[in-house]
């Protein structure tokens, strides 16, 4: 889009990043200013360092917003105090100890990363008047993507001292071609995620404590960092595949009414499916306030956003954003993969947690725990999956769309070769946040691609109570038997006939029908659907209504 500025006379349009959505790669390279800012800064660390007595070199020095080239970061500059307060350490030492050591390895980028075209067949990409700086192409959407630990610790140095272009510059339109032939070739910047910390630096006083709790979590990758040998920078940080479910399974677990030839039940796998079906194992439960992150040597799901990290380079402080700043190599992912498709998802395995948050904070209460020395080598894999948002009404949750499009949107990540060897997934709340998903139905479509990959539902329900009333019964029942049969395949059966069944407010007496007799607690539409089809409601309970 172009924009007239009446001040300057000029016509302004919103920059095009180089992002080629037909050739699927984008251009990462510093720009020439800010390589050049960089080489001054570590003249400037050397000098302070040295004692020079000079103004200049005393204020760029002392002033956190000149270290990343912006005019104010109230952030940033509350984040260095409370972390030489928690370490006892003075400026010096900070600049010395963390600083210094990232900005030599941010100008390392040349060496550490290979310019070369991302095609065979493409002609190599060139960026202009870039001196010592070599562009680097990055492919995005690769099945599988790896970094070295000095990589890393690169590409999130570069990222604090806010080396890359910005993807939404505005350029003039001297400066770009508007309307080409080409247009269709780019991305909009607006389209993608930001990259750098510039959203966490400018973050108001008074209003920044997420802010601050992520640079300090970013500190404690920086500060260990510094301690790496050779040996330790050549070792494997972090390891992405981006899977899709397979053609197979996704057509054997279409609904009937989406296939041509109609079934005797609402799902009805393909042959070829029905001998891969796992059994439905029984769901261990976890107590509330148990962090998916703390669950090791399993699956653990990240509540994505369709961008990978969603707000985790800004203020976004619920369950993705936490472990993106827990584990800061992930925030590199932002770089290579654009948003997921409907039946894609992300797995990342190799990565390390370099501190944490206090246990139980979230949202603006969220607050710095401790730094893990030596960092802890998170075990299993984290499963990036995006769930629906259902804040407006142009999607009914219950509806086969729905629930088709959400198991395989986990399927195709549990199924992957990456997790092959992992018997459990630590699930949870899924959707269920600013979402506005039903987390009784997110349980059981979690519970179901358990059951269809083979692996055994660790649920970690956080603050939220009503599974104690619902998780042991339905354990129970599932040792003991129940007609008709508790099976993956008659679980998938019923969510996909959800869409017919009435809801709680056409039956009057479905109020009573959704109180257990055991506990008196309200359960929703769908646990209390659930327990009707499986027969699950106690012994006495049924007869009482019968006599009635």
């Amino acid at each position: 889009m172009i924009h007239y500025h009446p001040r300057t006379g000029r016509f302004h349009c919103v920059k095009r990043t180089r992002v080629s959505r037909r050739r699927g790669w984008e251009v990462l390279c510093p720009t020439p200013q800010s390589v050049q800012r960089l080489t001054t800064l570590q003249l400037v660390f050397d000098a302070f360092l040295s004692g020079v007595e000079d103004e200049t070199v005393t204020k760029m020095a002392k002033r956190p917003a000149r270290w990343v080239g912006l005019p104010s970061a109230p952030a940033l500059g509350r984040a260095v105090r409370e972390f030489m307060l928690r370490r006892s350490f003075t400026l010096r030492e900070f600049i010395m100890t963390l600083l210094l050591p990232s900005l030599r390895v941010a100008l390392e980028f040349p060496t550490l990363f290979t310019a070369a075209s991302p095609r065979e067949d493409s002609a190599p990409t060139t960026v202009e008047d870039i001196g010592a700086m070599r562009n680097c192409s990055v492919v995005v959407n690769q099945p599988v993507v790896s970094f070295t630990r000095r990589q890393m610790w690169c590409l999130l140095s570069n990222m604090f001292f806010r080396t890359f272009a910005s993807r939404t510059e505005a350029v003039t339109r001297d400066d770009a071609e508007v309307g080409g032939a080409d247009d269709l070739d780019w991305v909009d910047a607006r389209m993608l995620p930001t990259t750098d910390y510039t959203e966490i630096f400018a973050a108001p006083d008074g209003a920044n404590n997420v802010e601050v709790t992520k640079l300090l979590l970013l500190f404690d990758f920086l500060t260990d960092a510094q301690r790496w040998t050779p040996l330790h920078g050549a070792e494997v940080e972090m390891t992405a595949y981006r899977l899709r479910v397979a053609p197979a399974v996704a057509q054997g677990l279409l609904p009937k009414h989406w296939c041509a030839v109609a079934t005797a039940s609402a799902f009805s796998p393909a042959s070829s499916l029905s001998s891969t079906l796992g059994p439905l194992l029984p769901v261990v439960l976890h107590p509330l306030a148990e962090s998916i992150d703390d669950q090791q040597g399993m699956i653990r799901l990240d509540f994505a956003n369709r961008w990978i990290g969603g707000g985790a380079l800004s203020g976004g402080a619920v369950q993705e954003e936490i472990t993106f700043a827990q584990c800061p190599a992930l925030n590199a992912l932002r770089w290579y993969q654009s948003r997921m498709g409907h039946a894609e998802s992300i797995v990342v395995t190799d990565y390390r947690q370099y501190g944490r948050v206090q246990a139980g904070t979230y949202g603006s209460l969220l607050s710095y725990g401790e730094a893990f020395c030596p960092p802890r080598t998170c075990r299993g894999a984290l499963l990036a999956v995006d769930a629906l948002d259902f804040r407006s009404d142009t999607v009914d949750e219950h509806s086969r769309a729905a629930v088709y499009r959400e198991v395989m949107k986990l399927v195709s990540g549990l199924s992957g070769a990456a997790v092959h060897a992992l018997p459990a997934v630590a699930g949870g709340n899924w959707g269920c946040g600013v979402f506005g998903g039903d987390y009784e139905l997110k349980f059981l479509i979690q519970w179901a691609a358990c059951g269809i990959a083979g692996k055994e539902l660790h649920y970690c329900p956080f603050d939220n109570n009503a599974f104690e009333g619902f998780v042991p019964r339905v354990k129970d029942r599932l040792e003991r038997g129940c007609v008709p049969a508790l099976t993956t395949s008659n679980l998938i059966t019923f969510l996909y006939q959800l869409e017919d069944a009435p809801d709680q407010g056409d039956d009057e007496a479905a109020p009573e029908e959704m109180r257990t007799a055991t506990t008196g607690e309200a359960f929703g539409f769908v646990w209390s659907s659930f327990l009707r089809h499986f027969r699950l409601l106690r012994e006495e309970e049924s007869s009482t209504k019968e006599s009635s």
